[in-house]
């Protein structure tokens, strides 16, 4: 993909329940919707490419239709939960599961739940999720790029990592991996017998 792609992730355009569960800043969807309208085509250009996290719309498919056009650029899905079949067919340029793409040479996975590893998780790609509307922490190579948590605004690469940069590391996994002696009961003092084994 190229340096002109957006971020972002549950929009829930035309969700009414979304104002509460997540407490955003609106009194309805319909205005939730106009200003995340707004927001969206004050960074993005026809020619821009937006990356939909999933969880697009919670609504009709004609609404769905109606605010898809309103929005500037070509539009890849990575499906949601709520992505039913029939906000499939809005006109994206392409729908994943999970996304695995590069820009400028940084390698990308999106995939709308959040993931403790991912592929080239060893090879410094990192990751944007949704889903989690603010809930799951996000680290330096993970990030939750749900409106709930970088804002009604779809944001470039760099903007991303600039978030990241200032969060703590992903190593989730050193130091808390089970001790198998512990787990086993094993004494490996010297003056612990063999418990009578035989090879």
């Amino acid at each position: 993909m190229r340096d002109n792609t957006f971020f972002i992730s549950d929009t829930h355009f035309g969700h009414e329940g979304v104002l509460d569960f997540c407490a955003r800043p609106f009194k309805t969807a319909a205005q939730m919707d106009a200003a995340m309208i707004t927001a969206w085509n004050s960074v993005v250009g026809p020619r821009d490419t937006v990356v939909h996290g999933g969880d697009f719309a919670f609504c009709s498919a004609e609404r769905a239709q109606f605010i898809f056009d309103k929005l500037n650029g070509k539009k890849v899905l990575v499906r949601g939960n709520h992505d039913r079949n029939k906000h499939l067919k809005l006109g994206w340029e392409s729908v994943h599961e999970i996304l695995d793409t590069r820009i400028a040479g940084q390698r990308i996975i999106v995939c709308h739940y959040p993931m403790r590893e991912w592929p080239g998780y060893y090879r410094n790609a990192i990751h944007l999720f949704g889903h989690s509307h603010s809930s799951m922490p996000s680290s330096n190579r993970a990030l939750d790029i749900g409106v709930d948590n970088i804002g009604f605004t779809p944001l470039r690469l760099p903007d991303l990592q600039k978030i990241m940069d200032d969060l703590p590391a992903s190593e989730w996994r050193r130091g808390h991996a089970p001790d198998p002696k512990k787990q086993l009961g094993v004494d490996d003092s010297e003056d612990a017998d063999d418990v009578g084994l035989k090879v």
